[in-house]
């Protein structure tokens, strides 16, 4: 570029004028090239932040223990479903008369028996779902360990996870 684009020899003043519409047409192309760089390389970086995330420390700390607390609490789930089925068959085996003979009172307590054990099996089947689908995030699968998790799952549940 030659001097005399920005100066005038005869006024002797610069052309401020084009100087700021080059600068800004250079901004704009670095810009430009800038945003499309990054566009570039979008893929690489969100995959990069995704496994950053995931074997951050606190979040495998998090994950693992996760895993572990909700192995725990199936087991003691099916305990409570087991109890309670038992507390029915107890309770009916009590009164060997036909349900229409029973009081008032004994129809309601088999009423919350039942009702008791609805529940537990319906959050028992909660919390195994809940595995399952922690299970098969492809950011989780890690942290759940062996197999032998959902294996026993699903030999508790007489379920197959496919």
């Amino acid at each position: 570029m030659k001097p005399e684009k920005y100066f005038d020899e005869g006024t002797g003043e610069v052309k401020v004028g084009k100087i700021i519409v080059y600068i800004f047409v250079v901004v704009l192309l670095v810009s430009a090239a800038i945003w499309g760089i990054r566009m570039i390389t979008l893929p690489a970086r969100t995959a990069t932040d995704i496994v950053e995330k995931t074997l951050d420390a606190d979040n495998v700390i998090y994950n693992y223990e996760w895993f572990k607390q909700i192995v725990e609490d199936i087991e003691a789930m099916e305990k409570k479903v087991a109890i309670t089925k038992q507390s029915t068959e107890d309770f009916k085996e009590l009164h060997s008369k036909p349900y229409d003979e029973w009081s008032f009172e004994d129809k309601q307590e088999m009423s919350r028996l039942r009702t008791d054990l609805r529940g537990q099996q319906a959050h028992f089947e909660q919390l195994k779902a809940d595995l399952r689908a922690r299970s098969k995030m492809a950011n989780r699968t890690i942290f759940k360990g062996d197999n032998k998790i959902i294996s026993w799952i699903d030999e508790v549940s007489g379920a197959s996870d496919k």
